[in-house]
């Protein structure tokens, strides 16, 4: 996890850096060239607050996955058995491990139920999301999202920062990437301080996510009560 938080902090900063030039040039900044100053054209200009939007999501997918696949790690590293693991890792694990449950015969389902309760939870993420395509993040990631992953791994919901310019950010990006708006188009309708607002409230949604996932992490929140509290005794 402090990869993932000193990473953010290191893109913000660049982010930071980035947005200061683009309003130094809403400002009238110019280009010198061989000791020659020139204004900068108008268009580039919009293509360079476009790419603001890129910048933000990028962030904002690659922050969201890497913790995502940090659970999965911290809870693969635990080896934890099916039995000690709250009820949504346990869907987790048999979404990924025996998907075709349900097309088995009685027998087979019965010897499996009883199999299952021993089994140690190994999910890793990459093979997870090529297994279950409807949990990739790609292009996909806004608010909404990251409540329905709270509700999928049980960690606590952002309630601080709702976010809301997320789905912006997303559908924004989404346009740019796919070629259903023009760079120009999209940087055409803001200025400085409208991007500014949006790398703000994206700032403050990750930070209050990293604080979630950390917290989940760390009280083991992915582990049914009475097998935390084995655990804890076992310890001390």
């Amino acid at each position: 996890m402090v990869d993932i938080k000193n990473d953010l902090e290191i893109n913000m900063k660049h982010l930071d850096s980035y947005l200061t030039m683009l309003r130094d040039i809403e400002q009238g900044a110019k280009l010198i060239h061989n000791g020659n100053q020139r204004d900068i054209d108008s268009n580039l200009f919009k293509v360079l607050k476009a790419n603001t939007f890129l910048f933000l999501y990028n962030l904002i997918e690659s922050t969201i996955r890497r913790s995502i696949e940090f659970i999965h790690i911290t809870i693969n590293n635990e080896s934890i058995k099916y039995q000690e693991a709250i009820d949504e890792i346990q869907k987790i694990w048999i979404l990924y491990k025996h998907r075709n449950f349900k097309e088995h015969g009685s027998d087979r389902i019965h010897e499996i139920m009883n199999l299952i309760i021993e089994e140690v939870i190994d999910v890793e993420y990459d093979k997870f999301i090529k297994k279950n395509k409807s949990n990739d993040l790609s292009g996909n990631v806004d608010a909404l999202k990251v409540r329905n992953l709270s509700n999928k791994y049980k960690f606590e919901e952002n309630r601080r920062v709702a976010g809301a310019r997320l789905v912006r950010i997303k559908s924004l990006r989404n346009n740019l990437a796919h070629g259903n708006v023009t760079f120009v188009d999209c940087g055409k309708d803001y200025v400085h301080s409208d991007l500014l607002i949006f790398k703000k409230e994206t700032n403050l949604f990750l930070k209050e996510f990293l604080t979630k996932i950390e917290k989940y992490i760390f009280t083991k929140a992915y582990k049914r009560q009475s097998a935390t509290n084995i655990m804890n005794s076992t310890t001390t």
